[in-house]
């Protein structure tokens, strides 16, 4: 994502954007949303889905990805983040 949104800013000069620089919720889409397309034609009521626990929102750029805390596969705890 930082590499999608920051594309050009270091080597171009100050208020000129690369054309292709993206915005934090277009390059969310572009990491999560063809498994979330897929994942969503199985939504049906009662089914356990997969999903990951963040430290940080990720639509606030920063170097740092954020900390994956916890991940869930069908409903049920995989991983859990040592403190």
């Amino acid at each position: 994502m930082w590499a999608a949104c920051t594309r050009g800013v270091h080597d171009r000069p100050a208020g000129h954007r690369d054309p292709e620089a993206v915005a934090p919720i277009d390059a969310l889409e572009l990491v999560t949303g063809s498994a979330a397309r897929v994942g969503a034609e199985r939504l049906l009521p009662g089914v356990e889905e997969d999903f990951v626990v963040l430290d940080a929102d990720p639509l606030r750029l920063g170097r740092h990805p954020p900390k994956v805390l916890s991940t869930f596969i069908e409903g049920r705890s995989v991983f859990e983040a040592a403190n």
